[in-house]
């Protein structure tokens, strides 16, 4: 081999070796930023005022079905609750969704959660689609009405 050859070698190596370490950059970057996400998410999720909102939703929760789902008989402050709640697992799950934070980091550990608020919250959440035009608060994992029966 002559030296261009050898030049040459060397040059392809070094962009492949800049390549691969750019590249391990990028996903450490990456990483570290969908962790950040996630435990900015985790504090808004335990934050006083959204354990408060959830409380409400659960004290609803606890009501006859019928009340329960009777949306019209909720005051201000659980229309508000339910909404707040609603929206924070909405953002949550679309951060997870397009890979913001680790995958299942929200869907498997708060699941439960998801689920109570979802069965006190569907028929809010419906009338809200129907005034609004739009799937507002979908989780499109979740298509049917919840069985009300099970919490």
């Amino acid at each position: 081999m002559t030296i261009a050859d050898w030049s040459l070698f060397i040059s392809i190596g070094s962009v492949v070796v800049v390549l691969i370490v750019g590249l391990m950059a990028y996903k450490a970057v990456k990483e570290g930023v969908r962790d950040q996400n996630l435990l900015t998410l985790a504090r808004d999720i335990q934050s006083d005022s959204q354990r408060k909102a959830r409380g409400v939703v659960y004290e609803l929760g606890k009501r006859r079905a019928s009340e329960a789902i009777d949306v019209i008989a909720w005051s201000d402050t659980e229309l508000d609750a339910v909404e707040r709640t609603c929206q924070l697992f909405q953002l949550a799950l679309f951060m997870e969704e397009r890979k913001m934070v680790p995958k299942n980091s929200i869907s498997e550990p708060w699941a439960d959660a998801i689920e109570r608020c979802w069965v006190v919250a569907f028929s809010h959440i419906a009338k809200r689609q129907s005034l609004e035009g739009f799937n507002l608060w979908v989780d499109r994992r979740v298509h049917d009405e919840p069985d009300r029966g099970q919490h």
